[in-house]
């Protein structure tokens, strides 16, 4: 009897190291399930004023017929996160804004610089970007300006690029 006891006692403590190492390995904190740092934008009115966007959006990334994101009109949206290149240091944006049977096309060229974060052995590294540069054209468009309001892109997903916007019926 006393030996089953002194058997059981080690198995519970065995048992028990294992599950925190388990738990603390695969936490959220420590382990990034998802190893894609997005860039934020977000809309603003010429007030300085956050809003939502009224006309329809598709964006597609320059060298590729892939649609990245697609926004129907009266959706709402008020942010855009978009991925941006590991390997390169430039990514180019088309935003094609629909209202009725206008259609405005804007290019969004992004420049940014690279570098690799690692966190630990069990997980791959990933991708930070730090934005050195925004362009728009047409800027008479549906974006009137665009900056940077925080250039360094991580898992934050904290607003990087601050764009003034206005819908295509204020033309």
């Amino acid at each position: 009897m006393h030996k089953v006891r002194k058997y059981s006692l080690r198995l519970t403590v065995i048992l028990a190291m294992a599950l925190t190492a388990l738990w603390q390995s695969c936490s959220e904190i420590d382990y990034q399930l998802y190893h894609t740092s997005y860039c934020m934008m977000r809309f603003y009115n010429e007030n300085g004023d956050s809003i939502a966007i009224s006309d329809s959006l598709q964006i597609t990334a320059e060298g590729t017929d892939s649609v990245l994101v697609t926004y129907a009109q009266g959706y709402g949206r008020k942010t855009i996160s978009l991925p941006l290149s590991y390997s390169k240091n430039k990514d180019v944006f088309k935003f094609s804004f629909k209202n009725g049977s206008k259609v405005d096309e804007v290019s969004v060229t992004v420049t940014h610089d690279n570098w690799l974060h690692f966190e630990n052995m069990d997980n791959q590294p990933c991708a930070y970007h730090m934005i050195t540069d925004i362009e728009v054209e047409p800027l008479d468009k549906q974006i009137r300006k665009a900056s940077i309001t925080k250039g360094e892109v991580t898992f934050d997903r904290t607003e990087n690029i601050h764009f003034e916007y206005e819908d295509i019926n204020a033309d």
